[in-house]
């Protein structure tokens, strides 16, 4: 069992956060189910390298909003991304998870905090006599 508290000293600081459009477009970002998707299939195997094609196949997802999905985490620094020649002037985006120790560290909590808001709901019961 994990508690949470800000001490009211920081409280000021903390409630800062409400203000904050970085936080609200990641946390936008990972309420994407497709995104939610493509980090579970990048988590399956970290050093897997693969094609938003091949990871359309693998989640059932459009290839497109795949791509969509992968860019928003390149962008987040939890997929890198490479262009490769493959031959007369044509590309292909070859995709990688990175850092996959950010979703222990970060994303993993976060869910599970938002996981329990959720369903939270207030009990004042234990502090009645």
């Amino acid at each position: 069992h994990s508690s949470f508290f800000i001490l009211h000293s920081s409280f000021k600081k903390a409630a800062a956060l409400l203000d904050s459009e970085g936080a609200a477009e990641l946390l936008s970002i990972l309420a994407d189910p497709a995104v939610r998707k493509v980090l579970k299939y990048q988590a399956e195997d970290p050093g897997r390298s693969f094609t938003s094609a091949s990871a359309a196949v693998k989640t059932g997802i459009p290839e497109g909003n795949v791509t969509e999905a992968l860019e928003k985490l390149v962008r987040y620094n939890f997929t890198i991304a490479h262009n490769v020649d493959i031959g007369s002037g044509e590309t292909l985006r070859i995709y990688q998870m990175y850092g996959a120790h950010k979703m222990i560290l970060l994303v993993y909590p976060l869910l599970s905090l938002a996981e329990r808001l959720s369903d939270f709901r207030e009990s004042w019961f234990g502090f009645k006599g």
